[in-house]
């Protein structure tokens, strides 16, 4: 009788280490699953902020190319302006030599 006891936990025994050890089993599988996902996460964020880096980096430099451009449209803008300031003084004086040979003839 105490055979057929000991026989009997025995076998629930080993019917519980059996469900512990599937139970565990079923944990590790959730745990891998988990982790993969969290690493395949972590991948696609990482991928995420190079995309957005090179991004950012692509406007900046169309930005100094752009800025480049207006400097040198300006530098062009001002000497033409400095041009035409000159030109302006030469026609002044001209006037003023033409009104004086006017006012001589007159």
């Amino acid at each position: 009788e105490k055979l057929t006891a000991l026989q009997t936990e025995l076998t629930e025994s080993e019917r519980k280490c059996s469900s512990l050890e599937e139970t565990l089993k079923n944990r590790e599988t959730k745990f891998e699953a988990e982790t993969q996902a969290m690493k395949d996460a972590m991948e696609k964020l990482k991928s995420d902020h190079e995309t957005e880096l090179q991004r950012i980096k692509s406007k900046i430099q169309n930005m100094d190319k752009s800025q480049s451009k207006e400097d040198n449209d300006n530098s062009e803008l001002v000497s033409e302006n400095s041009m035409l300031k000159s030109e302006n003084e030469n026609l002044t004086k001209r006037l003023d030599s033409l009104q004086s040979d006017l006012t001589i003839l007159k």
